[in-house]
């Protein structure tokens, strides 16, 4: 496996992973690092990038303490996409209250914290319009991740959008 080549685990290998593994695949705790959270009831999409080199995750709900004790102090920037109400009130509550829980956590890590309306990373990314029907922003968004971590990857739509989340941290933020 290359230096640069993507790690993105699903389902038990992510359950494993979390709280075992990330110290070891991020071998330069100095080196400032880029986070993209896809926030979620039920796991995050999590994207690491540290010198070019892009790990993903979900971290399920109950497993952050462990995620964040292995990532330690860290340096640089976590992104997170933020929350819009729909017509669903009582769901995009939970979903605000799981993406606070997350930038708290990554605040104690260190990390810089910025949020980004879903809207503007796409704009910026993809160049979609809010107008564009949702399934052709989620299309075009599976389309650019691919390209960023080869498209011989098997990617989640909500780490898809991870992935682009952090890729815009390091563009803009």
């Amino acid at each position: 496996m290359g230096k640069n080549t993507p790690l993105i685990y699903t389902g038990r290998q992510a359950r494993e992973w979390v709280g075992e593994k990330l110290s070891d695949l991020l071998l330069r705790p100095r080196a400032p690092i880029y986070v993209g959270v896809d926030p979620s009831t039920k796991a995050h999409a999590v994207c690491i990038v540290q010198e070019g080199k892009i790990i993903g995750v979900p971290v399920p709900q109950g497993h952050l303490p462990d995620f964040f004790r292995f990532m330690g102090r860290r340096r640089g920037i976590a992104v997170i996409e933020g929350q819009y109400i729909g017509p669903n009130k009582a769901g995009a509550l939970a979903l605000s209250w799981a993406a606070g829980e997350m930038c708290a956590a990554l605040g104690l890590t260190g990390l810089t914290v910025v949020q980004v309306p879903p809207t503007r990373w796409q704009r910026d990314l993809l160049g979609t319009k809010p107008r564009d029907k949702r399934e052709e922003r989620k299309r075009r968004a599976g389309i650019v991740a691919r390209e960023i971590v080869g498209n011989g990857q098997k990617l989640t739509q909500d780490m898809a959008d991870a992935i682009l989340i952090a890729h815009w941290g390091i563009v803009n933020a």
